[in-house]
């Protein structure tokens, strides 16, 4: 809930707390990560499923470019991944532009901006599900 949020010193103080901790096990497992996603982008492609790669919200307006490199280490093997699979890669981080107002921590949303992100979705699961044929018969 909103009314339960962390303050932004403490959000910044995970953030700190991410790129000391989880930052060495991040780049230590980023490529195991990635074959695991790759596996599965094939496996539900083999089933006849249609795989979406999708970013998640996060706190941009704490997080500033702090995250950079590591974010543009996942962004850039998602893209690599659904260009080589044929699939898409979404992402509404920028456009949902939403304010540390929006966010439990650093990835966690409080309304309003789940609101925000839920329609974004909405719209982008919609268009997707027509695209792959599966519109209600309209």
């Amino acid at each position: 809930s909103y009314r339960k949020i962390l303050s932004k010193a403490k959000k910044k103080a995970l953030v700190k707390a991410w790129l000391k901790d989880r930052y060495p096990v991040f780049k230590r497992n980023f490529a195991t990560s990635a074959k695991e996603l790759e596996q599965l982008i094939t496996t539900c492609q083999r089933r006849g499923y249609y795989p979406v790669l999708f970013e998640l919200p996060r706190n941009t307006a704490v997080i500033g470019s702090a995250l950079n490199a590591p974010t543009a280490m996942y962004r850039a093997k998602c893209r690599a991944l659904a260009k080589k699979h044929g699939v898409p890669y979404v992402s509404f981080v920028a456009t949902a532009k939403l304010p540390n107002s929006s966010f439990y921590d650093l990835w966690h949303l409080v309304e309003p901006g789940r609101k925000v992100w839920q329609k974004l979705l909405s719209a982008k699961t919609a268009a997707l599900l027509k695209r792959y044929g599966y519109d209600g018969g309209s």
